[in-house]
């Protein structure tokens, strides 16, 4: 596919996924704005040389709308990066963006988790009582309306027993 068809694709997009784009720009703080609104102006320099059959205001368009989605792209990969194991240094040298990943995964409980630890007793009571992990969350879901999987429910109960290790310690 051609840079022209991209483009031409791009500007024929339904209008539904273009607003889908901008309401995810919107989201972001500012600093993220800054950042795609540089991929945008190194884009539209790109697109622009490249003397296509459009007006620059469509080419813009279409570079920012590039742009957008290429940061979330990029974002997506950096939250999927895996940060265990790094050294002290390593830590030191994350972006910001990325500390602040590295933070929720680290440092503090998901939401999930939250909700269970809200009802800890009843998980630990359950499953010393045999029950599996899916039967548990089952049994969360009807009683306590938490809606949470085994695999969350399993995590949950191998952290606690690392730390009830550390404690004994």
């Amino acid at each position: 596919m051609s840079l022209v068809d991209n483009v031409k694709g791009l500007l024929n997009m339904p209008k539904s996924n273009q607003d889908q784009i901008f309401r995810h720009f919107a989201r972001l703080e500012k600093p993220e704005r800054i950042t795609v609104l540089e991929k945008h102006r190194v884009m539209l320099f790109h697109l622009k040389n490249e003397k296509l059959p459009y007006p620059i205001t469509e080419i813009s368009y279409v570079a920012l709308l590039f742009a957008i989605v290429h940061y979330r792209e990029e974002r997506k990969k950096l939250a999927k990066h895996n940060y265990d194991g790094l050294s002290l240094e390593e830590i030191g040298e994350l972006t910001a963006y990325e500390a602040k990943i590295y933070q929720a995964k680290h440092e503090r409980p998901s939401p999930k988790t939250e909700d269970v630890m809200k009802y800890w007793g009843t998980v630990v009571y359950l499953k010393n009582k045999g029950f599996s992990f899916s039967n548990i969350a089952g049994v969360l879901e009807d009683r306590h309306d938490v809606k949470v999987s085994s695999a969350t429910l399993c995590r949950t109960w191998k952290r606690m027993h690392e730390l009830e290790k550390l404690g004994e310690m």
